[in-house]
């Protein structure tokens, strides 16, 4: 039963939190929010909203970075 202080569960209520810049913004602005929202939307099986999509981090997107910067300078053909 939802009260004013609560949302009801439905997928409408789940799309509004998920796309509400307030929302966003909460969770963005600290990596432990992050984290526990991430758990609990594993949790519950509910698909990641974009946002909430992990980032690539460390070598892997210095890699990737360098790879794309690469292939820009040399654009020629790659078997």
């Amino acid at each position: 039963m939802a009260t004013p202080d609560t949302f009801a569960v439905s997928a409408r209520g789940v799309a509004a939190i998920q796309h509400s810049p307030a929302v966003i913004e909460y969770f963005q602005t600290n990596s432990n929010r992050m984290a526990a929202f991430r758990y609990m939307v594993d949790l519950l099986e509910i698909p990641h909203p974009a946002w909430a999509l992990r980032k690539l981090s460390g070598r892997a997107a210095q890699h990737k970075e360098a790879v794309s910067r690469f292939r820009a300078d040399s654009p020629h053909a790659r078997p």
